[in-house]
């Protein structure tokens, strides 16, 4: 007969509880990944939506004469949550108030502005331009804010 004192090597219950350590650790190791995934999507869907308003920023800046399509839609006329207006030439990237980021057909980002000109009496309209997610998803849903101030008299007549 043997002794069973004697005998090296794991039990089977040694066995179990390490395996049962060791699941739980690499559940915790998935659920920091997925974590992980949620934030760097969220993470690009800010960096489209403040590139976008940055967009928007500068073809407000680039309005140089009252021809200029923006002129006429939004830096006369008070305005409040519009969408961006459609640009006559076709070649704005915001063209009909929304944008498609990732080229699939459908607008992706809503831009709406809200103008206030010449309230102060200077000449200077002030444009809050606000991009918002159309993608639908809980990863996504983002939204930018930009505010661009253009002087009037420096926009010549033609």
């Amino acid at each position: 007969m043997r002794d069973v004192s004697k005998q090296s090597g794991f039990s089977m219950v040694e066995m179990l509880v390490a395996i049962v350590i060791l699941a739980v650790g690499l559940l915790g190791l998935a659920e920091l990944q997925i974590t992980a995934m949620k934030t760097n999507s969220k993470s690009g869907s800010i960096v489209a939506a403040s590139t976008v308003a940055q967009i928007a920023t500068e073809e407000i800046m680039a309005v140089k004469t009252e021809s200029n399509y923006l002129y006429g839609n939004m830096l006369t006329v008070a305005q409040v949550d519009q969408p961006w207006p459609d640009d006559p030439a076709d070649i704005s990237p915001l063209d009909g108030g929304g944008v498609d980021a990732d080229g699939d057909g459908d607008d992706d980002f809503a831009v709406t502005f809200t103008s206030t000109p010449d309230a102060a009496g200077d000449g200077i309209t002030d444009i809050q331009i606000t991009v918002s997610s159309l993608m639908g998803n809980y990863l996504s849903t983002t939204s930018a804010s930009a505010q661009a101030f253009k002087d009037l008299r420096r926009i010549y007549s033609h």
